[in-house]
């Protein structure tokens, strides 16, 4: 880039801002400097971009934060269309992240608005001679921002280290403790099964969801899926004998041979392993192949969250699984909302023809219940059904507010479609013993 003074030629500039009293000041300092002109006035982004374009001024000085997409948008735009203007921001923000966006724009200073006269007079001629100027307070302030930051970093591994002491020492301590919740035969009120739920009884006091969270950051994830397998797989012998367990774990928990390892020597014929839905970032196919071995091994599986989002269906004909739970949020309100309802009833009858068979989990009222069974919904699980209980109460503490329910002698979906749909679950493959009696095909139909 040419020095404009070396030069003797008026340098242009393009001075852009929303704010008319700031705007006009910024045109009187630079028409009262020599070595300096006013090319252009513009008050937005669309504005300045469109006259940087036409005119081609040697220095842009911009606003940061203006109408149209900010001076970030501008700064680049105007850097592609007319290459040799140098932008210069001017911004009353000297955060660190506002400073670098503008600098990544293509700003080649950044100055603060409590810069005097002087100051912006010398970043515009140092501009035009292709040279940065960055406001000593603006220099502060993203300094003491890296400071934070690297600060930040240098302790991460202490904190991860923490976080790895605490999950060990829980696992040492036996721990996660688990309760079990029933799945039920919306029909009979029978229970089914029983899902296996984590429970921490260590300090610090934090939710499941949270000490799962922490694993995985630190790679302890699957050490803590397997401990609750282990833990739910020794009670096993103590849920009703006809009833299946149904255990959660990751996508890489499936991949592991750890898994197969924890299972190995089980029940496997009485063993549901349930893999959620929104845990499924890559295509159904990378896990697909990892399901094979529980197949083999009679270990049936469970697609958990079924109808997250439009993609379920495919995701339910690539996986083939045995089970589908219901998404809690198409669950949750489904007797007030068609949309809900109309999902619902497409997945029923998607599983029908799969062979697979539907869950709906979160069930909290009678009107809830009532809806899911009128669509055809085979079995439920929720608070309203049955709460997680430990292994003592679990089994006798199933409610039975579904044989209270109305429907015997009504013609729905369910009435319909039940026996068909228990005899295909197995797509061929012998039910095991844990089915009760109706999902053999034995019911009249």
């Amino acid at each position: 880039m040419a020095c404009y003074l070396d030069l003797g030629t008026p340098i242009r500039v393009l001075v852009v801002d929303d704010h008319p009293a700031v705007r006009d000041a910024l045109v009187r300092v630079i028409a009262s400097s020599s070595g300096a002109m006013v090319a252009g006035v513009a008050c937005d982004t669309e504005g300045a971009i469109g006259l940087a374009e036409k005119i081609r001024p040697d220095v842009a000085l911009l606003d940061v934060r203006m109408p149209g997409g900010g001076g970030d948008r501008a700064a680049r735009e105007i850097r592609r269309r007319s290459p040799e203007t140098a932008v210069v921001a001017l911004s009353a923000y000297c955060d660190r992240a506002t400073v670098l966006q503008m600098l990544k724009g293509g700003a080649v200073s950044y100055l603060s608005k409590s810069a005097s006269a002087e100051e912006i007079m010398r970043a515009i001629r140092r501009a035009a001679c292709g040279v940065s100027t960055v406001s000593p307070d603006v220099v502060a302030q993203v300094a003491s921002g890296l400071a934070r930051q690297m600060e930040a970093i240098e302790h991460e591994p202490e904190k991860e280290q923490v976080v790895i002491d605490r999950i060990r020492d829980a696992l040492s301590a036996g721990q996660p403790a688990v309760v079990y919740q029933p799945v039920v035969d919306l029909e009979t009120g029978e229970a089914v099964g029983f899902e296996a739920l984590a429970r921490f009884v260590v300090e610090p006091g934090q939710s499941p969801s949270v000490w799962f969270a922490e694993a995985a950051a630190v790679g302890l994830l699957i050490d803590l899926e397997l401990a609750s397998v282990q833990a739910a797989l020794g009670q096993i012998d103590r849920l009703p004998p006809h009833a299946f367990l149904s255990v959660n774990v990751s996508p890489q928990a499936v991949k592991s041979r750890r898994l197969q390892r924890t299972l190995a020597g089980s029940s496997r014929d009485r063993i549901v392993v349930e893999v959620s839905e929104r845990a499924l970032v890559r295509s159904p196919e990378d896990l697909s192949w990892s399901l094979c071995w529980l197949r083999r091994a009679g270990v049936r599986v469970c697609l958990d969250d079924a109808g997250a989002d439009l993609r379920s269906l495919h995701r339910i004909t690539q996986l083939k699984p045995d089970f589908i739970k219901l998404d809690i949020e198409l669950t949750q309100g489904i007797d007030e909302d068609e949309t809900c309802q109309a999902i619902t009833s497409l997945l029923r009858r998607s599983a029908v023809q799969t062979g697979t068979v539907v869950i709906a989990k979160g069930i909290e009222t009678e009107a809830e219940l009532s809806t899911l069974r009128k669509l055809g919904v085979p079995f439920g699980q929720g608070f309203y059904l049955g709460s997680p209980q430990p292994i003592d109460a679990a089994p006798g503490e199933v409610r039975h507010r579904v044989r209270a329910s109305p429907s015997h002698g009504e013609v729905t979906p369910r009435s319909l479609d039940h026996a068909r749909s228990r005899r295909i679950i197995g797509y061929g493959r012998e039910s095991p013993p844990w089915y009760p009696r109706a999902m053999t095909g034995m019911d009249s139909g």
